[in-house]
């Protein structure tokens, strides 16, 4: 994990902070983040969850104009798909302060904070804040690290209905398969599902 970092860091100064391939690229990072540092050198390199960035722009949802980040971290996909116009807006969700904070700089240095609105935890709430967004227009990530199976109960899914959703799952927590064949069964009644292999 140092030897990660201390890589991160290296190649965050050749590189300027600046990603230098794939569909990214040209996006600056920013020089404090919150999350990610050890990953910094993966996402300079555009190589960073490649599975998530062929998801984003697939052809089939490429109509899909506006984003919704749940837990944005440090701003990677929010700013990102803004940067390079794969969407025209964006919504974030950041539980910590730190984390919406670096994503409010790297919209400014990145010139998009100006599409891109940024809100606290995504709760059971969080749709209320959502009033405006057109969800056959909308492609939602989330990666709460494990708060996904309260997240996406029947309700909200049924709110979200027409969204493209991608959900990261997190195997590690407490009664995973109940909680994991749940989920599941509720999205199938309403939603074609597919697995993204990491």
């Amino acid at each position: 994990a140092q030897r990660r970092q201390r890589l991160s860091y290296d190649f965050f100064q050749k590189t300027k902070g600046r990603v230098i391939r794939g569909p990214f690229e040209g996006l600056q990072l920013d020089s404090d983040p919150s999350w990610g540092s050890a990953d910094l050198a993966s996402m300079l390199l555009g190589c960073y969850e490649l599975e998530v960035l062929e998801a984003l722009s697939a052809a089939e949802f490429r109509d899909k104009r506006h984003f919704v980040d749940i837990g944005a971290a440090d701003g990677y996909y929010c700013v990102g798909t803004l940067f390079n116009n794969r969407f025209d807006t964006a919504d974030s969700f950041e539980l910590t302060q730190t984390g919406r904070e670096t994503i409010s700089r790297t919209a400014v240095k990145n010139g998009v904070s100006n599409r891109l609105r940024i809100f606290g935890a995504a709760d059971s709430n969080f749709l209320t804040a959502l009033k405006d967004v057109d969800w056959s227009n909308t492609v939602v990530l989330c990666d709460i690290e494990g708060a996904e199976f309260d997240l996406f109960d029947e309700h909200c899914l049924a709110a979200m209905r027409g969204a493209m959703i991608i959900i990261e799952i997190h195997n590690w927590i407490e009664e995973f398969w109940p909680k994991y064949e749940s989920l599941l069964s509720t999205a199938s009644h309403q939603y074609s599902l597919r697995m993204l292999e990491a």
